[in-house]
């Protein structure tokens, strides 16, 4: 074999070689990647916020009815009702605790006029989730005054609760 024969065998050895490895080269050069699975849980969401912590009637005589409205605002991830329940009793100005013939009255979820008693009443029901700012729900208020209420100064407390439909 000739000089210039065997650099021809070796040039075709050193390409066939070439070829072969070229695959695996290749494969060293791109890149690789793999898929994680994340798993998270959202938990249930809801805030109530009165922006009116107390209200005020106006004085009011037997037979007749003053209305005022409680603000809040309602943040939640999940669709919500909004009840409202109160007590037949009040405290004095002096502190003492009466059974009130006056009636405190809610205006519920069919906007119809419903006293509030110890039986929740539905104030919003159904609602939607809201968005991250919330809503502002507005809960109108009646104080029908009776004739078997002495003539005083009167405080009782109303509860809202936020009921989560899940």
């Amino acid at each position: 074999m000739t000089y210039s024969t065997r650099v021809l065998a070796l040039l075709i050895c050193a390409a066939f070689l070439g070829l072969g490895l070229l695959p695996l080269l290749g494969a060293a050069g791109q890149a690789s990647a793999e898929t994680i699975l994340v798993s998270y849980t959202v938990e249930p969401y809801l805030l109530l916020e009165l922006t009116t912590p107390s209200i005020v009637f106006p004085p009011v005589a037997p037979g007749e009815i003053v209305e005022q409205t409680v603000e809040a605002v309602v943040k939640a991830n999940v669709p919500w009702n909004l009840r409202i329940v109160g007590i037949q009793t009040a405290s004095t100005q002096d502190g003492s605790i009466i059974e009130i013939a006056s009636r405190l009255l809610v205006k519920n979820h069919l906007d119809f006029w419903e006293q509030i008693t110890a039986v929740t009443s539905n104030v919003v029901l159904n609602h939607p989730p809201t968005d991250s700012s919330g809503i502002q729900v507005q809960i109108p208020l009646r104080l029908e005054g009776d004739f078997n209420d002495p003539p005083g100064t009167y405080q009782t407390e109303l509860q809202l609760i936020l009921v989560p439909q899940i």
